[in-house]
C-alpha cells in the first residue's frame, strides 16, 4: 500500500492544490527460487473520495483513524483532498469552485494519476461533518459520478446553528458561504430535487448517513432522513452512541467502507 502526498493543478481554484492518497500497489513475493511471479495487468481499483471537516485538512483521516488498515483490507484507492473551510460549496469569485472541485474536477484528475476505476458503481464519496454534507450535495449534484455517497454527522446548517457569538457558525458566515442564510437552510435539499430531475429515473447513488446521539448535528440529520423519506430516496440511516468525535468517525467510516466495498 502507497501513501501519496501531491499537488495538482486545479481549475477551480487557479492553483495547486494537495491531496493525500492511498494505493494499493502490492508486489507478489519471491518464490523459493527467487523469481517473482509474472505481474497480471491489475484491474482499476475502486475509490473512495474521502472529505475533511471544519479546521481539517487532507490528512486528517490518515492521522486520526485507521483508514489506511481498512482500505488495505478491501484493495481500495481511497483520495483525501484539501478543500479549506469554504463546505465545499462553489463561491462567487473565480477560483472559489470547491463544490466543482470534490465532485467533478478532482474525479477526473485524479484518474489521470492513478489506475482508478472509471466506473460510476466503483466510486464512492463520503466525509464527516462539514465533508459529510459536502458528500451528499456532491453526489446530488454529480450523480453520474458517484455510485454511492456517505455522510457522518453531517452539518446540514440551518438558521438554529448559526449565532452572533459563534466562533464560526454567524449570520455573516452564513451569508459569505452560502450567499444567505435561506440559501444555507436550502442548500442540501435542492441538490436532492436536482438529482431527482437529472436522473429521470434511473438508480440515485446510494446514501448512507450516520449521526451520533451526542451530537449537536443530531437534530438536523434527523430532518434530512425524514426528508429523503418523503421524497422517495431510499437510503440508510443510523444513529450511534457519541459525540461529534473522532472514535465515531472512525468506527462509521470503516462501516461505509464495508457496506459500499
Amino acid at each position: 500500500m502507497a501513501l501519496v502526498y501531491t499537488e495538482v493543478l486545479a481549475q477551480s481554484f487557479m492553483r495547486p492544490v494537495s491531496l493525500c492518497a492511498i494505493i494499493p500497489a502490492e508486489e507478489s513475493a519471491p518464490d523459493a527460487s527467487g523469481q517473482r511471479p509474472q505481474v497480471q495487468e491489475t484491474k482499476p481499483l475502486k475509490t473512495l473520495y474521502l472529505l475533511h471537516g471544519l479546521y481539517g485538512c487532507h490528512t486528517d483521516w490518515l492521522t486520526l483513524t485507521n483508514i489506511r488498515r481498512y482500505a488495505t483490507e478491501k484493495h481500495i484507492a481511497v483520495i483525501m483532498p484539501a478543500a479549506e473551510n469554504a463546505f465545499y460549496i462553489d463561491g462567487k469569485l473565480p477560483g472559489q469552485q470547491y463544490g466543482t472541485f470534490v465532485g467533478d474536477e478532482l474525479i477526473r484528475l485524479t484518474r489521470r494519476l492513478f489506475h482508478l476505476s472509471t466506473e460510476r458503481k466503483d466510486t464512492v464519496i463520503a466525509g464527516l461533518s462539514m465533508g459529510g454534507a459536502g458528500a451528499i450535495r456532491a453526489a446530488c449534484l454529480y450523480p453520474q459520478n458517484f455510485g454511492a455517497a456517505a455522510g457522518i454527522s453531517s452539518a446540514f446548517l440551518t438558521r438554529e446553528q448559526l449565532s452572533p457569538e459563534h466562533p464560526v457558525f454567524t449570520p455573516e458566515w452564513a451569508k459569505g458561504i452560502f450567499g444567505s442564510i435561506e440559501n444555507m437552510e436550502s442548500e442540501y435539499k435542492n441538490a436532492v430535487l436536482k438529482m431527482k430531475k437529472f436522473m429521470q429515473g434511473k438508480a440515485y447513488p446510494q446514501i448512507s448517513l450516520e449521526c451520533g446521539t451526542s451530537d449537536g448535528f443530531i437534530g438536523i440529520n434527523r430532518d434530512f432522513h425524514r426528508f429523503l423519506q418523503e421524497q422517495g430516496i431510499e437510503h440508510y440511516y443510523e444513529e450511534s452512541p457519541g459525540g461529534h468525535e473522532w472514535p465515531l468517525w472512525d468506527r462509521g467510516i470503516k462501516k461505509i467502507i464495508n457496506r459500499f466495498f
